[in-house]
């Protein structure tokens, strides 16, 4: 009498696990790709769409005292929060949460600076980061959706700018000030844009750039 066995064996059943296990890896590491990527375009419209309105709505706004103005719950009113960037109240002052994570502050100085409007990218309140970049190549792109956004706008408005400061950790540190002639960031290439951001990020091994950004508004 001959016996006949169905079904699989424990070794074909190990083999097709084993090849779920890889796919659902790769599925995984996909989907994480993609959903930087997401985060990535997203942080380029509202880093461009933020950096417009301060620079088109900063001239509304005038110095009346001897402390910080914060501007954004003015925007706020103005329904100008730029789509996705959600608005994060301080002690100190209000700031806006991009995709990533990371806070941006606009105000207007206090004196001496008086109708001089600040925006400052990747500063938490008291100038602490909230974000480290696992990859070099994230941070190399979210510096350079910053510095591409500011740069359509500095080719054509170069007197409207105090100074454009990249720093490698808060309020301190390796500065570059891109609004120096030796930089010639109105005629930056990508690839000098690359350079200049990498040039920020090896300095510091929590891959962050702190960005300072004055438009005059006076």
């Amino acid at each position: 009498m001959k016996f006949y066995q169905s079904g699989r064996s424990m070794v074909e059943m190990l083999g097709v696990l084993a090849i779920i296990g890889v796919l659902s890896v790769g599925a995984i590491a996909g989907y994480s790709k993609a959903m930087i990527n997401y985060k990535l375009n997203k942080h380029a419209s509202q880093i461009s769409s933020l950096i417009n309105t301060v620079h088109l709505y900063q001239y509304q706004f005038r110095y009346t005292g001897t402390s910080d103005i914060p501007l954004i719950p003015h925007l706020e009113k103005l329904n100008l929060i730029p789509e996705g960037m959600s608005v994060v109240e301080s002690s100190d002052m209000t700031y806006l949460k991009d995709s990533f994570g990371s806070y941006s502050g606009i105000y207007i100085n206090r004196q001496p600076y008086n109708n001089q409007t600040m925006l400052v990218i990747y500063g938490q309140p008291r100038y602490e980061s909230v974000i480290t970049f696992t990859d070099d190549a994230t941070a190399l792109t979210y510096c350079r959706n910053i510095l591409t956004a500011l740069q359509s706008i500095f080719k054509e408005n170069q007197n409207n700018f105090c100074y454009i400061y990249m720093r490698n950790k808060p309020g301190g540190g390796s500065l570059i000030n891109l609004t120096q002639s030796k930089y010639n960031f109105a005629n930056m290439s990508t690839s000098d844009i690359n350079n200049t951001c990498a040039q920020q990020l090896k300095i510091n091994k929590k891959k962050q750039v702190y960005y300072q950004i004055c438009f005059k508004n006076s």
